[in-house]
Parts: C-alpha cells; structure tokens; sequence
C-alpha cells in the first residue's frame, strides 16, 4: 500500500511540474544547491579540508574563524569591485 501512495505523490508532483515547472523549481526551491556547493569549494580550497585542533571547542573556534575570515575576504572584494571604490589604508 505504501508503494501505491509513493507512486501516486511522484505522479501528482509530476504533474505539478509539468503544469508549471517555473512555480514549482520556485516553490521547491530548486537550483538553490549549486550557491551553497560554491562557497564550499571556495572555503575549502582556501583553508583546506581539514583543522588541525584536536578538542571539539577548538575545533568549533577554528571553523568560525575561519567562516569569518573567508566571509571578511568576501566582503572585501565585493567593496573593491564597486565603481568609485578607494582604498582608505
């Protein structure tokens, strides 16, 4: 029975989507991944895979530095990129 019901949900989502594939992909939030993939590879080609503290209040310290040094870059190059934009340093 609970194959039925699954089957009958896929077919009403199908459905959906192919009614209206922008209001689902917009309702679903779907194509939303690919940012979130983005700032992991950018994180982690910056600082690596791994941490080296060795206790998990260390270890929790290292990822927030580091999420906010890369968040600190970020925000930098965007500042840089904007037209009329001076160094003040």
């Amino acid at each position: 029975m609970k194959k039925l019901e699954d089957r009958l949900l896929r077919l009403k989502e199908m459905q959906h989507y192919l009614t209206d594939e922008d209001g689902w992909k917009k309702e679903k939030q779907y194509g939303q991944r690919w940012k979130s993939e983005g700032r992991f590879s950018v994180f982690k080609g910056t600082f690596g895979e791994n941490v080296y503290s060795k206790n998990m209040e260390n270890i929790g310290n290292e990822v927030i530095l580091k999420a906010n040094l890369m968040n600190y870059f970020t925000s930098s190059l965007i500042k840089a990129r904007k037209p009329g934009y001076t160094d003040t340093s």
